[in-house]
């Protein structure tokens, strides 16, 4: 069993309105809703990332950079009824780490509405890849 946060940690976990409220502000394009973001969720967030990075901390840095860059572009596509902020962007922590979201060299990055069809399991393409 994995050890719990400390207890400065524990008792400073974000609820979940005010996190539903910063990736709204995200998603209107609000940086400043961006940075607070970063600031209350990444404590919670750079722990998990480490260990994704089997403990390199830059790494885990660079993957949580990516992560924030994620959130920035899906913010729009996340939705309440589906989970809380805090497990929806834990998952797509994972999915980052797991190598899921890279694009190979040569490929145009997916667009904002291409990722929404992906992350609620749409017709992936019309050639059924």
């Amino acid at each position: 069993m994995s050890p719990s946060p400390s207890p400065e940690l524990e008792s400073s976990l974000p609820s979940a309105e005010r996190l539903r409220a910063l990736l709204l502000q995200v998603a209107e394009g609000e940086a400043q809703g961006l940075a607070d973001l970063v600031e209350l969720a990444a404590p919670w967030l750079l722990p998990v990332a480490n260990r994704l990075e089997g403990g390199d901390e830059a790494a885990a840095e660079r993957l949580c950079e990516a992560l924030f860059a994620d959130i920035w572009r899906l913010a729009p596509c996340y939705d309440a009824h589906f989970g809380p902020p805090l497990s929806w962007m834990l998952s797509l922590l994972r999915e980052r780490g797991l190598g899921r979201v890279v694009t190979p060299a040569g490929v145009a990055p997916l667009g904002a509405e291409e990722l929404a069809a992906l992350w609620f399991g749409e017709e992936e393409s019309s050639s059924g890849a």
